[in-house]
């Protein structure tokens, strides 16, 4: 070989090496820390109790945490814990659906905790603080085993959105396109909606505060009726929530049989910067283009 291929393919091994150590650093961010995200602080949940009908224990995140939690259930407390998805596989919650535990997470890894846990285990994705504060103090007057997904709220803490007292909530009303979003994804999604209004699209938009159940009302279904065309907002840069609300939707509703074009999936870069109105905008214009 020439030096000049030598060097190649060392260029080529180098560029490999920290591609892959970037991917490595990306993953633990998601798999093991999702809490210290620079945009997914969670709530502080001082006043998140107040109407709560059984002693609440906050229990730090830590290694077991979530299976200490299922012990302390027994006694009569209801559990609060952080907890990653790496912890949640790890964790045996999910032989135990009966335990009234409440799991903190951030909305990057919905996806995970949807595969992880039982069908039992509600799973809630609020947009607003008024919203997450909404399904703290439902979950606390009726203890259940439940995760609740939060995007983070320490950016544009003056939200407008509205506070969703359901399962699912129309955000805009439009008969072009179906849009979908959950956690922050609502957010920039809204955004896109105004966007795309200035360009004589209008937008069906669904915040799913909800994703297990999901769409027990049939919002989604009706929506998707009326406008034939579905795109999703995912806050996962792997998708895997859109898919899974795809499959949902396939399997619990009539919603896929009456789309004309096949479901289009918006999703994040990486883990690090979710996905832009901008991006939003150029997903719907080519999906009712």
């Amino acid at each position: 070989a020439t030096r000049a291929q030598i060097d190649e393919v060392e260029k080529t091994a180098k560029t490999e090496v920290e591609r892959q150590r970037r991917g490595a650093y990306l993953t633990s961010l998601v798999a093991d820390t999702p809490m210290r995200h620079p945009h997914r602080t969670l709530l502080g949940s001082d006043d998140l109790w107040a109407g709560a009908t059984r002693p609440v224990m906050r229990m730090p995140s830590c290694y077991g945490a979530i299976n200490k939690a299922i012990g302390v259930a027994s006694t009569g407390l209801l559990p609060v814990v952080e907890a990653s998805a790496a912890e949640m596989s790890a964790s045996a919650v999910g032989r135990f659906p009966e335990a009234e535990v409440i799991i903190r997470s951030t909305d990057i890894e919905v996806g995970a905790f949807l595969t992880s846990t039982s069908e039992k285990t509600e799973v809630y994705t609020p947009a607003v603080r008024a919203e997450a504060v909404r399904i703290y103090a439902d979950l606390a007057s009726r203890p259940r085993q439940a995760v609740v997904m939060e995007p983070g709220f320490e950016e544009r803490e003056n939200e407008t959105l509205p506070t969703a007292d359901a399962p699912a909530t129309r955000i805009t009303i439009g008969e072009d396109v179906t849009l979908v979003s959950f956690g922050l994804g609502t957010r920039h999604a809204a955004d896109a909606a105004r966007l795309l209004e200035a360009q004589q699209l209008r937008v069906d938009l669904i915040h799913l505060g909800s994703l297990r159940p999901l769409d027990p009302d049939g919002m989604v279904t009706a929506s998707v009726r009326k406008t034939k065309r579905l795109a999703i907002v995912d806050t996962d840069p792997s998708g895997l929530t859109a898919r899974l609300i795809i499959a949902g939707l396939s399997v619990g509703s009539e919603a896929m049989r009456f789309l004309m074009r096949q479901p289009v999936i918006v999703k994040p870069q990486s883990s690090l910067k979710p996905a832009e109105p901008h991006d939003i905008c150029m997903a719907v214009v080519n999906l009712v283009g």
